[in-house]
């Protein structure tokens, strides 16, 4: 902050100032320096204004692609790299330029993004050759290897004396190692509304692969090294792109498994394609019941909604002697099936389903709904007593009824709580969880919280304003990792070295799916059958998002994790 007020007056004495612009320039370290991103680049902008020409004009250029990163504009970031790459004077600032711009093509653009938005004013030869690089990667994706093959041709002869010039020449032994090997089509929504979420799976299995390459990523044990690659394709964001994406890679006879896609629907589309042409595919996001019902060939990391309503009826059961259950849930597809495994489960056990309430849209107004679990407890409660005193058939019948009018004023008198309610189940999106907890809670209806994986969603300051609410409460879920584990801690900050982010949910789907489908190569499974006889096999690996076991006979994870609400932090059960 002193710096910044310092350089700040140096730059108010005007562009005659001997240290203007070098004060510009500092300024806007500083600036960055402090999460003022906009203050920093209009400090570098006006020392273009002023100084086009400037001798720090590379650093200015190199300081805008780190700010284009930070605001996740991979494309104006890469351009603002090249720039410093072909035209800069600094060999360690052009270095760590080409560091950055190699990561940039290589984790983070598209080729159809990069033609439509890098900046090719900024290219020289050196950017020119990567982008050369990209364009013959591709084709090799498409199996025209002669045609990327002739790309790299005609750029070294135009451009002999490129930076390049080796990664260039080792085109021809690239490809042979990659033909050695196994490849794997990847179907992710790159661009369009799910982009973010399709980004950070990508980063997930890019991390995966890298660590392939360095033999860092095993998780489970050893086995053959293996060549691999996963060759990418956007699906848009829509279920026309993600077919026509496994349309393509099906056609690709080199392609022994896919991995894809994020939204639900389209996983289940790809995966019908998939498995006409007896490829397997592993999905690492999908949750939705009946999709692997698709065949053999079709296998979901995460288990189904059904089974985690199931997972978590059966722990309250068994760990916390559980043995009446209500229900609140959205009336969907989501809140139907975690309500139906759950109330399976719950019958299966033993146990009592009183009452199951449903709503539409937003849970704004719940007090029907309570009202009546209120009354179906009360109801209950006088039942069980009149049972104790010895009443039973028509006198119990009549004496019920006769009681009907006090049980209605317990309902209405809500300083009177429910007490005998064992579990509330409450498969709630993270946006209603809100709404329905301060409800309940007026409501004055007790007994241990039950809810699913959307629950762990729930940003941090939601959770400390009703963390009095969440306290105890008990949700399942597919992803769980212990940050402050030496696991945990060591993995993210090797993924923060690498990769640039912290990892998040969906980096760690993308890196355990990739990381699954890695070990079944690793273990000698190069063919479409062998791969998929792999991952029926698939028991008890060890996951950063948690165990994974897929041999069973609906080919989805049986493993659900357990968690439950601390104050405002999580910690896993079972």
């Amino acid at each position: 902050e002193d710096a910044e007020q310092i350089f700040s007056k140096l730059t108010e004495q005007g562009r005659e100032q001997p240290f203007y612009t070098a004060a510009l320039l500092l300024q806007a370290r500083s600036a960055m320096q402090r999460e003022r991103n906009a203050e920093a680049s209009e400090a570098l902008h006006v020392l273009f204004d002023a100084h086009p020409k400037s001798r720090y004009a590379e650093h200015a250029h190199y300081l805008l692609g780190l700010l284009a990163f930070k605001d996740e504009n991979y494309a104006d970031a890469a351009s603002e790299f090249a720039w410093v790459l072909d035209r800069g004077q600094t060999p360690a600032l052009k270095n760590k330029a080409a560091e950055h711009v190699q990561i940039l093509f290589e984790d983070y653009l598209q080729l159809s993004e990069i033609r439509r938005r890098l900046r090719r004013d900024y290219l020289g030869p050196d950017g020119t050759g990567l982008l050369a690089l990209k364009m013959a990667q591709a084709e090799l994706a498409q199996g025209r290897r002669a045609e990327g093959q002739k790309l790299v041709d005609d750029f070294l002869r135009l451009n002999p004396n490129t930076r390049f010039r080796s990664t260039l020449e080792q085109w021809d032994g690239a490809a042979s190692a990659t033909a050695r090997g196994i490849r794997i089509g990847v179907i992710l929504p790159l661009s369009g509304v799910d982009a973010e979420a399709g980004r950070a799976l990508h980063r997930g299995i890019r991390y995966a692969q890298l660590g392939e390459a360095s033999g860092l990523s095993s998780n489970n044990g050893g086995g053959a090294s293996v060549t691999s690659e996963f060759v990418i394709r956007d699906s848009e964001s829509s279920m026309v792109g993600a077919l026509k994406a496994a349309q393509m890679l099906l056609e690709d006879r080199s392609i022994v498994a896919l991995l894809g896609e994020f939204d639900d629907h389209a996983s289940s589309a790809i995966a019908a394609l998939a498995q006409e042409k007896n490829i397997p595919i592993l999905l690492p996001v999908a949750t939705q019941r009946g999709i692997t019902t698709l065949g053999e060939y079709v296998f979901q990391m995460n288990a189904d909604r059904e089974r985690k309503g199931r997972a978590l009826a059966e722990y309250a059961y068994r760990f916390l002697n559980c043995r009446s259950f209500v229900s609140i849930a959205p009336q969907d597809g989501y809140g139907q099936e975690m309500t139906d495994g759950f109330s399976a489960a719950v019958d299966s056990l033993g146990g009592e389903i009183w009452t199951q309430k449903w709503y539409y849209g937003e849970p704004q107004d719940l007090s029907r709904h309570l009202k009546a679990i209120r009354a179906a407890a009360f109801a209950r409660k006088m039942e069980d007593s009149l049972k104790v005193l010895g009443y039973s058939g028509g006198e119990l019948s009549q004496t019920l009824a006769r009681s009907t009018r006090s049980r209605e004023n317990m309902v209405e008198m809500l300083s009177t709580p429910v007490q005998n309610v064992s579990a509330v189940f409450l498969p709630l999106y993270a946006e209603d969880i809100r709404l329905v907890v301060y409800q309940l809670s007026s409501y004055n209806l007790q007994g241990i919280r039950l809810g699913g994986e959307y629950w762990q969603l729930l940003e941090l300051d939601a959770r400390k304003e009703i963390q009095r609410y969440l306290d105890g409460t008990l949700i399942a879920s597919d992803v769980y990792v212990d940050w402050d584990s030496e696991r945990g801690r060591n993995f993210r900050n090797a993924f923060r070295k690498r990769m640039g982010v912290t990892p998040e949910r969906f980096e760690i789907l993308g890196y355990d799916a990739a990381s699954l489908l890695l070990q079944c190569a690793k273990g000698g499974a190069k063919r479409p059958d062998e791969i998929r006889r792999a991952l029926a096999k698939v028991s008890g690996y060890i996951g950063m998002k948690g165990e994974i076991s897929l041999d069973n006979s609906e080919r989805a994870n049986s493993s659900v994790n357990i968690l439950q609400f601390v104050g405002s932090g999580i910690k896993r059960v079972k």
